[in-house]
């Protein structure tokens, strides 16, 4: 896959993302979502810097509606780094990242972990709360189900759904959630 890109549509909230795609040296996702919640629109959009083993290099969040919100992180070996260059000691122990708008970021553990057919893995993400801007860390866990199904656990919230996903490992249909309406 050089290139890719997949359009979702809100089941649980009214939105729609398109997301591109590109790998080469490194893989690059932006995707941008437009919607509306509790009655006020909002646009949100990312880009996502990986390496070629779905690591996370750096994360861009931007967020637009009643206020706007801009967040930029970099992970280096030694953890995470805010735009100013600030280590942000809470959030070392975070590997992926998830962005609560978007089905895409569980294609990263899903890609970084490689689990074999029946294994279950817990990891630590950098959660971002979205339209509110808010991040801070959350245990989840991934299991193969039969590699076009993971079970996905949002361990500190008690919250399961199993994902189905394609042939590179992108969400098709996410129950209440998201469902891809292209391709």
């Amino acid at each position: 896959m050089k290139k890719k890109t997949v359009v979702w549509k809100g089941c649980y909230s009214n939105t729609t993302e398109y997301m591109e795609l590109v790998r080469g040296e490194s893989i690059i996702v932006r995707g941008h979502i437009t919607g509306e919640e509790e009655g006020k629109p909002y646009y949100a959009s990312y880009i996502l810097h990986l390496n070629l083993q779905w690591e996370v290099q750096s994360v861009s969040v931007m967020m637009k509606s009643d206020e706007s919100v801009e967040l930029f992180f970099e992970k280096k070996p030694d953890g995470w780094f805010d735009k100013d260059g600030k280590a942000l000691v809470t959030l070392k122990d975070c590997t992926d990242i998830d962005i609560s708008l978007t089905p895409f970021t569980n294609t990263l553990p899903v890609r970084r972990l490689e689990m074999p057919r029946g294994a279950t893995r817990e990891i630590t993400v950098l959660y971002f709360k979205l339209p509110e801007g808010e991040f801070y860390p959350m245990q989840q866990s991934y299991t193969n189900i039969d590699d076009r199904f993971y079970k996905y656990e949002n361990i500190d919230g008690g919250y399961a759904a199993v994902l189905e996903l394609d042939k590179d490992g992108i969400v098709v249909y996410y129950p209440g959630r998201w469902q891809r309406v292209f391709p």
